[in-house]
Order: structure tokens, then sequence, then C-alpha cells
């Protein structure tokens, strides 16, 4: 029953947060506090992997400083996207504009790196 379990957490995951989709990485960033809570404070495993997943691709993308600190005060400070504008003397447009593409590059990233796995387990067949 426990390994019934785990799959279907993982598959639940795996529905609610589909990195490979850009709506996927922004669900996935808008809950990201639940999801280390889960991985860190309630051991579960699912969780855990998928942030080991989104930090992966997060680390291989290749973002500007201004993307990048949009996205740390919107989705880690939790900031509006207009309070995050404000505090980088941007507009709320400018901010949303700067969290897309970096969330369609981690989406991207993603879904190469989840490619190149199903490539290699494929040629090992």
């Amino acid at each position: 029953m426990k390994g019934f379990d785990r799959q279907a957490n993982e598959q639940r995951l795996e529905t609610e947060y589909p990195l490979q989709s850009p709506q996927g990485v922004n669900a996935f960033l808008s809950n990201y506090h639940h999801i280390r809570s889960s991985a860190y404070y309630k051991s579960d495993y699912d969780a855990l992997n998928m942030l080991i997943d989104f930090e992966i691709a997060f680390s291989k993308v290749t973002i500007t400083d201004r993307q990048r600190q949009a996205v740390l005060l919107v989705y880690w400070h939790d900031l509006t996207q207009r309070e995050a504008g404000e505090f980088m003397g941007i507009s709320q447009q400018a901010v949303q504009q700067l969290i897309n593409a970096v969330i369609t590059k981690i989406a991207n990233q993603y879904a190469a790196d989840l490619k190149g796995a199903n490539d290699r387990r494929g040629s090992s067949l």
C-alpha cells in the first residue's frame, strides 16, 4: 500500500506541476514554499525530487540580474508583481515579462533534460 501511495503522490505532483510547461513552472513557483515545506518537514520524497529537478533546470538557464531579482521578489519574498515593480523601479507589466521569460527558459530546459534522460534510457535498453 505504501508504494501505491508514493506512486499516486508522484503522479499528483507531476500533474499539478509539469515542469516541462510554462504553466507548470509558474504553478511550481507559486507553491514553492508549500512544496519545500512538504519536502523538508514532512519528508515528502517526491516533493524533494521535484525541488531537485527544478533546481537543476534553474541552474542551467542563463538569466539577467533583473530577471533573477523579479523572480526572487515575487516568488521567494512573496511580493506582488506591482510591489516588485515599485521596488525595482519598473512597471508591473515589465516584472511580468521578466518572470515569463525565466519561466519559459526553465520549462524549455526541463523539457530538454527530460528528453535527454528518456533518450539515454531508450538507448540503453
